[in-house]
């Protein structure tokens, strides 16, 4: 049974005649009569009686009848909206990115992507990592960039690059200025390395991520103590304001350190023993079904990244 096959009934119940619902549709009347057969068989049981001069629907016709209906305004409903989807896919590259990414990399990403399909526009959703992921799951974006690793293993994805990690401190923190405290360095992209062991009494400032709290526990870990959370923030910009106000210590991604000047007053550090950073990836639902103009922008983007930190 098809859409047609149900068109068919409806048309022959709003006619109540089989020759003209068949001049109605088009279709010669012995092609109607057979395709209300194979319904009926279908079904098995009768939609219409049928006798003589007589048309009237049976109670079971009245219910395929009414179901029918709402499948065929349902079908309809759902060509309307993938039309428009269809018509914007075409042009509109939907994509989701985290906040931190889309602050720092995604500007270059884009910058590059549009001088080689200026024709595309691009639909930039900006939201935490796991719901962005949720929605390239749901088919609401094609892709999303993101920092490792995945909550959604169903998803398939291409690693970009990995943010280092610096540990920071104000330099009007008490700490900072305690004999034996390592000073920090003046020259732009030199940090000295410091052991985590020697703030393992201080507030942390930290990040709403799961996945950053993970990396962080591990770098406390590996120092001998937990870190002890003094606030939790939605964005690494509030992070580094708390730091920068001497209420905690904690870590920052090298890109917003060596951004900013309001990092003057902040001392960064590497992490002893440790290569301490925030891997990111690209993920999406099937390669193999990504539109091109998807494709085309994982390629720029790992072509951008790949340029950007082997410079």
């Amino acid at each position: 049974m098809n859409m047609n096959d149900i068109l068919y009934v409806l048309t022959v119940a709003e006619e109540k005649n089989f020759s003209r619902a068949a001049k109605k549709l088009l279709i010669s009347q012995p092609a109607l009569s057979q395709s209300i057969n194979r319904v009926e068989l279908v079904l098995q049981t009768k939609l219409f009686f049928r006798k003589c001069n007589t048309f009237s629907v049976t109670p079971a016709g009245e219910i395929f009848i009414e179901k029918g209906r709402e499948i065929l305004n349902v079908n309809q409903e759902m060509l309307r909206q993938i039309g428009k989807f269809k018509e914007q896919s075409d042009n509109t590259l939907l994509i989701g990115s985290s906040w931190f990414y889309n602050g720092y990399h995604l500007t270059k990403v884009v910058a590059a992507f549009r001088r080689q399909m200026p024709d595309i526009k691009l639909e930039i959703v900006e939201k935490i990592s796991h719901e962005l992921e949720r929605h390239v799951v749901n088919g609401d974006l094609e892709l999303c960039l993101i920092p490792k690793p995945l909550v959604f293993l169903k998803l398939k994805y291409e690693s970009l690059y990995s943010e280092n990690l610096l540990f920071v401190i104000s330099k009007n923190y008490p700490l900072y200025h305690t004999e034996g405290f390592p000073p920090s360095s003046d020259v732009p992209g030199e940090y000295p390395v410091i052991d985590l062991a020697l703030v393992k009494d201080e507030p942390f400032s930290s990040i709403q991520s799961k996945r950053f709290q993970i990396i962080q526990d591990e770098l406390c870990e590996q120092a001998g103590f937990k870190p002890r959370i003094a606030n939790n923030n939605m964005s690494w910009i509030t992070v580094q304001s708390f730091i920068t106000e001497a209420l905690g210590v904690g870590f920052l991604p090298i890109s917003l350190v060596e951004s900013s000047s309001d990092n003057l007053n902040l001392a960064a550090y590497r992490v002893q023993g440790s290569n301490a950073a925030y891997p990111f990836m690209i993920a999406y639902k099937d390669r193999k079904n990504l539109s091109k103009a998807a494709a085309r922008f994982i390629k720029v983007t790992k072509e951008t990244t790949l340029s950007h930190y082997t410079k």
